[in-house]
């Protein structure tokens, strides 16, 4: 059975928050494809969070649910089972992208059926190595993959409902952070500390922001990392004009971010949300590349570090981030970031 013919399809969605955005054009254009399918979308759980009541899947279902931890979790005998199981119960008639699924789920996909679609086997990283960047490497692969074609241009988009926005907006005004003009967001947080801006930097770009114009208030959201939010806050120094948000859940912050006049952030999954809901953003990078990973309308500023163990050509972590540690320097790549430089940047896409 081919594609257009399925009924029930599979898609194991990408499981990094900012991986599953850049995939967003292309479930765009598979539920155009397959109006009259029903589809299920299985990945972690900030995937399941960021997608919930979106049209574009029908179902949303965690491979936590089935006892998987992260990616790279293959699961035990009895976990495999299940996987088995509920495979053969759901009947489906094409899975997609049994490579971005978690290891133990990937694993039985691989094992249980042959109607399988699928981006990996390289397609991604030949387009990369072809000079495209990410977005267009993914939708080469998807090209190649699915057989379907992601109409240039096509960009990730979050579709938010309105009383998110209103649950934004009354959250916003209870940090004191309505006045007459929207207020910057900032963020300090990353998966790797490689990743991280220096919070001092960030502090440094924010009082700048908030020095230069009285009506000026920042928003810092810093997760499920609480005490970056606290030291940046009191880095920055202005108190009155200054809120810590608390974690919310991903489609909330979408609609927080929104509201916002722009984002300073890292190479982290913010920086994509806030492009999928159309905020001005300025990501700073480090060991990563920001020729591969920013998203469209967003700016990235790379550390002019020439650092052989960035990947240039190729998704994933660089070796350094995987080791932890800086492996030409007893610092980050990223700390050489000039504060000028991001201060020169935000003034000019905000003006």
């Amino acid at each position: 059975m081919s594609l257009f013919e399925a009924h029930k399809v599979l898609i194991c969605l990408r499981y990094g928050i900012g991986d599953l955005v850049m995939q967003l054009p292309a479930l765009s254009v598979l539920r155009e494809k397959l109006v009259e399918a029903r589809i299920t979308g299985l990945g972690s759980r900030p995937a399941i969070e960021l997608l919930e009541g979106d049209e574009r899947v029908d179902e949303l279902v965690s491979v936590h649910d089935f006892g998987l931890a992260h990616w790279g979790d293959f699961g035990d005998s009895e976990t495999r089972s299940a996987i088995r199981a509920w495979l053969r119960a759901r009947d489906f008639d094409v899975v997609i992208d049994p490579s971005h699924a978690t290891m133990g789920f990937g694993s039985v996909v691989w094992d249980s059926t042959s109607a399988i679609l699928d981006t990996g086997n390289g397609l991604e990283d030949r387009a990369l190595e072809k000079g495209d960047k990410g977005l267009d490497a993914i939708r080469e692969a998807v090209r190649l993959g699915w057989g379907i074609e992601v109409p240039d241009g096509c960009r990730p988009e979050l579709p938010l409902r309105e009383e998110e926005r209103d649950h934004a907006c009354r959250l916003l005004a209870q940090f004191g952070m309505i006045g007459p003009a929207r207020p910057y967001t900032v963020s300090p947080v990353a998966s790797s500390p490689l990743k991280r801006w220096p919070v001092g930097s960030v502090a440094e770009v924010a009082r700048d922001l908030l020095e230069q114009d009285d009506d000026a208030r920042v928003l810092i959201l810093s997760g499920n990392q609480p005490e970056l939010g606290r030291r940046l806050e009191q880095g920055i120094g202005h108190p009155d004009r200054t809120a810590v948000l608390p974690p919310a859940n991903l489609r909330l912050t979408g609609a927080l971010i929104e509201r916002c006049r722009a984002l300073l952030c890292n190479d982290t999954g913010l920086m994509h949300l806030a492009a999928a809901v159309g905020t001005s953003t300025i990501a700073v990078f480090g060991p990563t590349s920001s020729t591969i990973y920013t998203p469209p309308g967003a700016v990235g500023l790379s550390s002019q570090v020439n650092c052989p163990h960035r990947l240039e050509k190729r998704f994933g972590p660089p070796r350094c981030v995987i080791e932890a540690r800086c492996l030409i320097d007893q610092h980050s790549c990223i700390d050489t970031v000039r504060v000028e430089t991001v201060c020169d940047t935000l003034k000019r896409v905000t003006c």
